[in-house]
């Protein structure tokens, strides 16, 4: 398991996506997050789940080395409609201090079933 992530909110607009980047990197990460979320809307995504998939592809490729080439490995494996959770292999469920693994074929942890817990 892994360290607990906040929940994310769904963005409401592209600002939302980057608010959690420092000064040095905003322009750059502006960039990258306008044509991550194009591409997820012309794959098909509304405005919100491309917002919202990537502001959490760009938290998880922001913990790696090189995150410009992982946010872009990323956001094209989520425009081939594999789910986020599958992408980041982790995801948070609200009872829990780490996240849960999270591979094919498990079944990706829901918001309805945190509310049952």
């Amino acid at each position: 398991a892994r360290r607990h992530r906040k929940p994310v909110r769904r963005a409401s607009s592209q600002q939302d996506v980057f608010e959690d980047v420092g000064q040095a990197d905003a322009a750059e990460v502006r960039a990258e997050t306008k044509s991550a979320i194009a591409k997820l809307q012309a794959a098909g995504l509304d405005a919100d789940d491309a917002r919202a998939s990537v502001r959490w592809l760009l938290r998880g490729a922001q913990q790696r080395g090189d995150w410009r080439a992982t946010l872009r490995e990323w956001v094209q494996r989520r425009a081939d409609r594999e789910p986020v959770q599958y992408i980041l292999g982790s995801w948070p469920f609200y009872p829990l201090k780490e996240e849960l693994l999270v591979r094919r074929p498990v079944l990706i942890p829901r918001p309805e079933t945190e509310e049952l817990v």
